[in-house]
């Protein structure tokens, strides 16, 4: 989809460590690309319009890795969200595993809650999210899959990881944070 200068400037102008600032994704359509700043106002993101949406998610749930140490958000996804799923999966698959067009963003009340890259296809309708979860953001993070509206929107465009330098209120609030890089991954694979 065509980015248009206004939503690229919009961008460019975007200081996601600002609070009044943080939630400029709020109310973008579904259908059009947007600007949305990650909810730690860590990263700013231009997002494609949403590929799969929060309804074709059937169940997400957190859990400890089997084979490592770590927490991890598995999801299975209802027919329509499979099928949107693995064909948006296969050709994010194809784009270098560091670069925007391998991310998605998912996205909550205008905010982006986490942006996993992709390693492979997945056409099963099952997948996992990996990353340093600890089980808090691993139980977050599978209740905003399971219970939130959300969309999964593709990351088109540049993103930026910022240095906020906030006030000290802000950081005990938890504003402030690093982004980790979270992974999905085929169950199967």
């Amino acid at each position: 989809e065509e980015i248009s200068p206004e939503l690229q400037q919009q961008y460019a102008e975007l200081d996601c460590s600002d609070p009044e600032q943080l939630s400029v994704g709020a109310g973008f359509a579904d259908d059009e690309p947007a600007i949305a700043c990650d909810r730690n106002g860590a990263e700013k993101f231009l997002l494609a319009p949403v590929a799969v949406s929060g309804s074709d998610v059937d169940t997400a749930q957190a859990s400890l890795a089997q084979n490592t140490a770590g927490w991890i958000v598995s999801l299975d996804f209802n027919g329509d969200g499979t099928k949107a799923f693995g064909e948006i999966t296969a050709e994010m698959a194809t784009q270098p595993p560091d670069s925007p067009g391998n991310r998605f963003a998912i996205v909550l009340d205008g905010l982006v809650v986490s942006a996993p890259g992709v390693n492979e296809a997945i056409p099963g309708g099952q997948a996992q999210i990996t990353g340093q979860f600890t089980q808090d953001e691993a139980q977050d993070l599978a209740n905003v899959l399971k219970f939130g509206a959300l969309p999964l929107t593709f990351d088109i465009g540049e993103r930026n990881t910022i240095s906020p330098t906030l006030g000290e209120d802000q950081l005990q609030a938890g504003l402030v944070g690093q982004p980790r890089e979270h992974r999905l991954a085929d169950l199967l694979g």
